[in-house]
């Protein structure tokens, strides 16, 4: 099953966007756009999950939430390159015994040290990016599968990169991880499609991880994150209903 190729509608606004009662879960919050998706979801009623590495970075993030007036985030510090299958469960069952639910997740949560040819790639390297960029993805989803069932509706988000010479191991991981989010979204088309599994191309962004790749680019001329956000809001939100298996473009 190829993604359907689609686009976040030009009239959808975030300010109108209803997630009262609503549990999302955002890998990687402490980036560029896990951070802004995290902001946009809270400001739309949703009990927002932030999930990552850096502590200082999820509690600066848990605060400017609160000072907007959302509901108060859950502070899930994880280091996904050297997190165990049990640790996925745990968020799980913390999730059901502290929120009761999940309504969405985002995977937006990457590694990435820089372009370099395959052969030049650490070992070490070479598995933080398949733990980060594709296992995460993989096991944090199937322990949280059981919540997102349960919902009466849900959403699963991945958000892809282009693969390319010189991507390295974030490039094959990457696509591995497209293969992943093709093929659960064709498995679970032959079922009740909860969740949804979408895609979302975000397109050039800055980031940290786009200052990486691409070091000879004006970064303040590079679009910031608020439009891929805004394309992965609406993917969370009920309002996207049927889509199912398609790669969105924020564009």
């Amino acid at each position: 099953m190829s993604p359907q190729p689609a686009q976040c509608p030009a009239d959808y606004d975030p300010a109108t966007a209803d997630f009262s009662d609503q549990v999302i879960l955002v890998s990687g919050a402490s980036g560029a756009l896990g951070r802004q998706v995290s902001l946009l979801a809270a400001a739309a009623g949703a009990t927002v999950v932030i999930a990552g590495q850096s502590i200082s970075k999820l509690e600066a993030l848990y605060d400017e939430i609160e000072q907007a007036g959302g509901p108060s985030a859950a502070i899930v510090p994880i280091n996904l390159a050297g997190a165990s299958f049990k640790d996925y469960v745990q968020i799980a069952d913390q999730l059901r015994t502290s929120l009761g639910r999940l309504d969405g997740l985002l995977h937006a949560a990457a590694h990435f040290k820089g372009c370099y040819p395959i052969q030049e790639i650490e070992p070490q390297d070479w598995i933080n990016n398949l733990q980060v960029n594709l296992t995460a993805t993989w096991a944090l989803t199937r322990a949280c599968l059981p919540l997102l069932q349960d919902a009466d509706a849900s959403s699963v988000v991945t958000v892809n990169d282009e693969t390319r010479a010189y991507m390295g191991a974030y490039g094959l991981a990457k696509a591995a991880q497209r293969a992943l989010a093709e093929t659960w979204a064709a498995e679970l088309g032959e079922q009740a499609i909860r969740p949804r599994f979408n895609q979302l191309q975000p397109g050039a962004m800055r980031s940290g991880l786009r200052e990486r790749g691409f070091p000879g680019e004006t970064i303040h001329e590079t679009p910031g994150p608020e439009a891929a956000a805004r394309a992965a809001l609406w993917l969370l939100d009920r309002r996207s209903a049927p889509l199912h298996g398609a790669m969105v473009s924020s564009a």
